[in-house]
């Protein structure tokens, strides 16, 4: 999860004495971290418990792989423009899961909290 000190300043920052009030936004948190991390098309998102087995779900190094090999093997446009879309898609759901991760966080959160989630980095102005 989120850095331990980080999260101490930024619960008392919050001004949150109830520990079953902070566990519902500390967990909404690292959703918001988990859903920032798997924008990036570097790294590889945690797993999906949804999920079915065997059947993992698409990832963003699946599409730079596909990219990569796109590139190396000099392949023709239309291929190199099909594997960006495929690219783009994913990004897209992605960044559909980060705004929603977001909303769910700013949905338990007073404005203050809100205030002091964009001043930590956690939440988008």
């Amino acid at each position: 999860g989120p850095n331990s000190r980080t999260m101490t300043k930024l619960r008392e920052r919050m001004e949150i004495k109830d520990d079953a009030e902070w566990q519902v936004i500390y967990e909404r948190i690292a959703r918001v971290e988990e859903a920032k991390r798997n924008l990036s098309l570097n790294t590889r998102p945690a797993p999906n418990p949804n999920a079915e087995k065997g059947r993992r779900s698409s990832t963003a190094t699946a599409e730079r792989d596909a990219l990569r090999e796109a590139i190396n093997d000099k392949l023709p446009d239309a291929e190199l423009k099909s594997r960006l879309a495929q690219a783009h898609r994913v990004y897209l759901q992605r960044e559909q899961a980060f705004a929603q991760a977001q909303a769910d966080l700013r949905a338990v959160l007073t404005v203050q909290q809100e205030a002091v989630a964009v001043l930590f980095g956690i939440l988008t102005p």
